[in-house]
């Protein structure tokens, strides 16, 4: 994971079990490390959307997480240059 993980990151709760976990926003993708409840599982990417090499700097470009569509899962909410973009959690 090193130089990947993470460019910035958040934190929510993207596989509803009540509990937040931490999402990276890489250099090549998203990454998720789900809450156990006492510490994190290892990270794993879980898109490759949202990321530095598709444009999406830290300086330019806001990117967070939150229930957009009322599932109870955090999705990913990118504000880029022509619109508001929305990664929905499966």
């Amino acid at each position: 994971m090193a130089g990947r993980w993470p460019v910035c990151a958040d934190g929510g709760d993207v596989n509803s079990d009540g509990r937040d976990d931490l999402i990276g926003f890489g250099q090549d993708g998203v990454y998720v490390a789900l809450s156990n409840g006492a510490s994190f599982d290892a990270v794993s990417r879980w898109t490759n959307d949202f990321d530095l090499s598709h444009g999406w700097t830290v300086s330019q470009y806001v990117r967070t997480v939150g229930d957009v569509n009322a599932d109870g899962k955090a999705d990913l909410v990118g504000f880029g240059l022509d619109g508001v973009y929305i990664g929905t959690a499966k």
